[in-house]
């Protein structure tokens, strides 16, 4: 009985042994090599890496594909031993060699590297961008920017044509005879409501032609479409960084040279494209006297600011700074160093301007708002209804509770013209709180209707000033910056007897726990960025003091808002003063006089997480 179990269990095993599949087909090699090179081209003598080229390996039965990095390098891995072709492409641009045969035998294959060029009928500038070489036939605005972007390309901006015009750049406008071309060019930015900005290609001229009218033009594919203020949208020597600013973890970048001349709407129309800002009057002090090279100090060498500084005849006047070269003694002294500038729409009132933003990709405000709308350059998150009137101080400090702040003119001018919604209307409706002091008494306040993208922010259709006493009501949006989550601000050693903290949500502020030593205001600033902070700004003051800044003495001390000509602003309190006024005239809020940089008063730095222009 035993032996016919055995022998039944036997054939059970050998049927089941022979039931099994066996796999027949054939082994995939163990052994697998990679392709690895650089791709870069020649820029002022120097190559840069070239980043988004598709790189194609080819073998007998297979293709794979990688792109490029930022810095121009591929790598491909997993490739089994046998014969490849690697070939490089990108839109008009040209290669050398156009491909390369490799064997893989045994090990992977490096140093596969390509010399990148413009295509036959394209232009390399010397910061990366192709052009058409080539201007195509006069065409209106609109037309001009569908061709453009029909073939992946787009119209350049003002600053891309002025850095390569024939008075300042490259070979890009050299004619077949040997002279420049002498005409003006369509750009992308808008002059005002009807009008876009042209530049001349002889000596990089700006002026501004009818949206109806026509004019020649000139398709641009630049080397990278950035996402922040980086790379070539900083207008600086071709492959260099810009200039760092020390301020809140190093992350921002100012340009070394200046833009050409535009209208103060069309300079902050520029701005937003390279989501980027036109910096404060006391951030250019700080970062002049840091060593920011290529000063103009022509008399026609003035730069636009942001601080808007008061109201004259022919409008609101901003404040200017022009230097010579390098000058670290810069000291924003009046009519040496600063002035104010009308900003009209007018092309008689055309300046200068250099742009400051964030050097990496940032997202907005973290926490999501009811009725949130973000702009997509700025990245400055806000409501898409205004919040009821308030008295000033009142909406800064209501602001703030949220984790936000009263926007600045130029930050609301932004957003407003990337198409912030539901604007109430004229002048005489409903006009918004901005936190710009167009001097001791009265602050900008402006107004758009609906969904206005043409909103140019002049005086007096978009803009006026208003006292901003406890009985003025005013609505206002609130703006929330992105937040730097690697920033955690000064040790204790750093702050002046240690360290106040003011936290909003995921917002955090410090300051000082005493007053600095009085110092003249260029000092001022420049001591604080030298810390990594800013001078406080009034916005910041008033912020601080309602949320019980400690060790006030009832004297003046700066903040960072340059006023009506030779002024800047001033503010004091007593002890902890949480329902400080900021009323001008009062022991809350005056201004004195910037004496050729001889007037000191005591001052305090603030740090900040969120990535803001200070």
């Amino acid at each position: 009985m035993l032996s016919k179990i055995a022998g039944l269990l036997c054939f059970l095993l050998l049927f089941i042994v022979s039931c099994t599949p066996v796999d027949v087909s054939p082994t995939e090699p163990t052994d697998t090599y990679s392709i690895s090179g650089k791709i870069v081209f020649t820029s002022l003598n120097s190559d840069l890496g070239l980043v988004d080229v598709k790189v194609e390996v080819l073998g007998d039965n297979d293709k794979w594909e990688v792109i490029t990095s930022e810095d121009g390098a591929y790598t491909l891995q997993g490739l089994p031993a046998g014969t490849y072709t690697v070939v490089p492409s990108r839109k008009n641009w040209a290669f050398t060699p156009p491909s390369y045969a490799v064997v893989i035998n045994n090990s992977s294959i490096n140093n596969r590297d390509f010399l990148g060029s413009a295509a036959t009928g394209y232009f390399l500038d010397p910061w990366g961008y192709i052009w058409e070489k080539n201007k195509s036939s006069a065409s209106t605005w609109l037309l001009a920017k569908e061709d453009c972007e029909s073939r992946g390309g787009r119209l350049p901006t003002p600053t891309e044509i002025y850095r390569n015009s024939g008075a300042v750049g490259s070979d890009l406008f050299t004619l077949e005879n040997g002279s420049v071309d002498p005409t003006y060019i369509i750009s992308i930015i808008a002059y005002n409501q009807t009008n876009s900005v042209t530049v001349r290609a002889t000596d990089g001229d700006t002026s501004y032609l009818a949206n109806s009218s026509t004019c020649t033009y000139r398709c641009v594919w630049p080397y990278q479409n950035e996402d922040s203020f980086r790379g070539a949208y900083i207008y600086t020597a071709p492959g260099e960084e810009g200039f760092q600013l020390e301020y809140n973890g190093k992350k921002f970048y100012m340009d070394t040279f200046d833009r050409p001349k535009l209208t103060y709407n069309a300079a902050l129309r520029e701005a937003a494209f390279y989501h980027a800002f036109i910096p404060t009057e006391s951030l250019y002090t700080a970062v002049i006297q840091a060593g920011l090279p290529n000063g103009n100090g022509l008399p026609d060498g003035w730069l636009y600011s942001s601080d808007h500084e008061g109201w004259s005849g022919a409008g609101f006047l901003v404040g200017c700074v022009k230097w010579e070269g390098i000058d670290t003694l810069f000291d924003d002294t009046y009519s040496t160093y600063s002035n104010n500038i009308y900003i009209a729409d007018s092309n008689s009132y055309r300046y200068r301007f250099r742009l400051a933003g964030v050097s990496e990709p940032v997202v907005p405000h973290p926490v999501t708002i009811e009725n949130e709308w973000v702009d997509p350059q700025t990245k400055l998150k806000t409501t898409q209804f205004n919040e009821d009137p308030a008295a000033m101080v009142n909406a800064i400090d209501l602001s703030f509770e949220r984790g936000g702040h009263l926007p600045t003119h130029q930050e609301l001018t932004m957003l407003i013209q990337a198409g912030l919604p539901n604007g109430m209307g004229t002048a005489s409706l409903d006009l918004l709180w901005t936190s710009d002091y167009a001097d001791g008494s009265r602050v900008i306040i402006e107004c758009w209707t609906g969904t206005q993208p043409e909103f140019t922010g002049y005086h007096s259709t978009f803009m006026t000033h208003s006292e901003h006493y406890a009985s003025t009501l005013h609505s206002y949006r609130t703006v929330y910056y992105p937040i730097d989550p690697d920033f955690n601000g000064p040790s204790e050693s750093l702050c002046q007897g240690g360290r106040f903290e003011v936290v909003k949500g995921p917002v955090k502020i410090w300051t000082d726990m005493y007053d600095r030593t009085p110092q003249t205001f260029g000092e001022a600033v420049r001591i604080c960025h030298q810390l990594g902070g800013h001078l406080a700004t009034r916005r910041d003051m008033v912020e601080l003091i309602r949320n019980d800044l400690p060790n006030g003495y009832d004297h003046w001390v700066w903040t960072a808002d340059q006023d009506w000509y030779n002024q800047v602003d001033v503010v004091k309190w007593t002890n902890v003063e949480s329902d400080f006024q900021d009323q001008y005239g009062s022991t809350a809020d005056a201004y004195v006089i910037v004496n050729n940089g001889t007037v000191a008063q005591p001052f305090r730095c603030v740090w900040t997480n969120e990535l803001r222009i200070p």
